[in-house]
């Protein structure tokens, strides 16, 4: 009787022993993929961070953009309307001669 409980015991030991390794290797496992996780977590939030700071950088860039294009049709139009006054100030025979000199 003592010896079928000593193989029992022992049995079960190595059942125990078996679970704990098996426990172990889920659990480094587990870890494993928390890791990995985490980096492919930390690899998003860098990226998103690096879009959102070229969002910016083109926003400023096209405000920039925008401005410089007010400030050329400003002067378009500034140009348009001096040669305009020009045209007007000229004779009659200064305008036909200017009117076939833009003409070609």
């Amino acid at each position: 009787a003592n010896t079928d409980f000593r193989k029992e015991a022992s049995r079960r030991i190595g059942e125990l022993e078996e679970l704990v390794k098996r426990k172990e290797n889920e659990y480094e496992q587990f870890t494993s993929n928390q890791n990995k996780i985490e980096q492919v977590r930390l690899a998003a939030v860098r990226d998103r961070q690096r879009l959102e700071s070229r969002v910016k950088d083109m926003q400023r860039q096209n405000e920039q953009l925008q401005i410089e294009l007010e400030a050329h049709s400003n002067d378009i139009h500034r140009v348009e309307q001096d040669m305009r006054l020009m045209r007007e100030r000229l004779p009659l025979e200064g305008q036909e001669v200017l009117e076939t000199a833009l003409a070609a």
